[in-house]
């Protein structure tokens, strides 16, 4: 018996998840058709979505903002097609992301009545979504920049890495240089002497034996 119920525990909650993922599916796709505003659309995928996972709280959300998008008109003001006509052209370009052209078409309709609340609502939620947006932004950069730093690091490690592993110092080879250098110098062969210690600081550039030892000759 127990096993009959972990197993339909199991099989639900696997379908529980599944679902949530198809609700997210659908809620983005209509995220799309909204920024091209195709709201109809959009509605309809986030209906689908709910369907899916009823709870689904992007869906839910997107939905009621559809809602707060339907004009509310005043029976006392003479200017509501014009006033609808901005409030709707500022919504194209809100869905868009353009808040700035949004913002200039709603004061527009508030030139024709300042107290509009509804317009004053979404000038304000505009405004702080845009706030939102730059701070995304730079964010954002920070996180390129960041990213771009630590990817150059690593390829300066990485050449250096090979330039190590292209020229490695044969230590023997400068050691055999280093003391026949010093038997022709010992021997009064001073040109031979030199020759051979500029071959050991092609090898090694950092032989500080090498430099001390050109250094004197050469003065």
């Amino acid at each position: 018996m127990k096993i009959v119920l972990l197993t339909i525990f199991f099989i639900r909650f696997l379908y529980a998840d599944e679902s949530v993922d198809l609700a997210k599916i659908h809620y983005e796709k209509g995220l799309v058709y909204y920024k091209n505003n195709e709201v109809e659309r959009a509605k309809a995928e986030w209906q689908k979505s709910l369907e899916f996972c009823k709870d689904y709280e992007h869906s839910i959300k997107a939905l009621k903002s559809l809602e707060e998008e339907k004009f509310i008109e005043n029976p006392n003001d003479s200017f509501n097609k014009i006033i609808k006509d901005f409030f709707e052209k500022g919504l194209s370009y809100y869905r868009t992301g353009d808040f700035k052209k949004a913002v200039e078409e709603w004061n527009k309709a508030l030139e024709l009545s300042p107290k509009n609340n509804q317009i004053l609502t979404f000038i304000e939620k505009t405004k702080i979504k845009n706030e939102v947006e730059e701070v995304k932004k730079v964010e954002k950069s920070e996180k390129v920049k960041e990213v771009r730093e630590v990817e150059e690091t690593k390829k300066v490690v990485e050449e250096k890495k090979t330039k190590t592993v292209k020229n490695p110092i044969d230590e023997k080879k400068v050691s055999e240089l280093y003391y026949a250098g010093l038997k022709c110098y010992k021997q009064g062969k001073i040109s031979e002497a030199i020759e051979l210690w500029k071959q050991v600081l092609k090898l090694d550039p950092n032989n500080e034996k090498a430099k001390k030892n050109l250094e004197k000759l050469e003065k």
